[in-house]
């Protein structure tokens, strides 16, 4: 089973962030705390930059999968027209 994640925007990212650390209470009142909107900001960051490179690390490994199909595929091929000939 593959899990998929959608990329979300840095703002969705800000916000999801300080929905946790509130536990609820209101954004409203993130506003009224500095350090925490410091703290916040710089969680999303870092977990966009987690995101991104886990998406990289993704395709990645899905171009490196294709090219090995391929050259089963074109190995596969080659292979059974020359015992055919011979």
């Amino acid at each position: 089973l593959e899990l998929r994640r959608c990329r979300l925007s840095p703002q969705a990212m800000l916000i999801n962030v300080l929905r946790c650390k509130l536990n609820g209470r209101p954004l409203a009142e993130a506003f009224k705390h500095p350090q925490l909107m410091v703290e916040a900001a710089a969680e999303a960051k870092q977990a966009l930059k987690q995101m991104a490179f886990l998406e990289a690390f993704r395709l990645f490994k899905a171009r490196k999968r294709s090219q090995a199909e391929e050259a089963a595929a074109a190995g596969g091929d080659g292979g059974g027209d020359a015992e055919g000939a011979s």
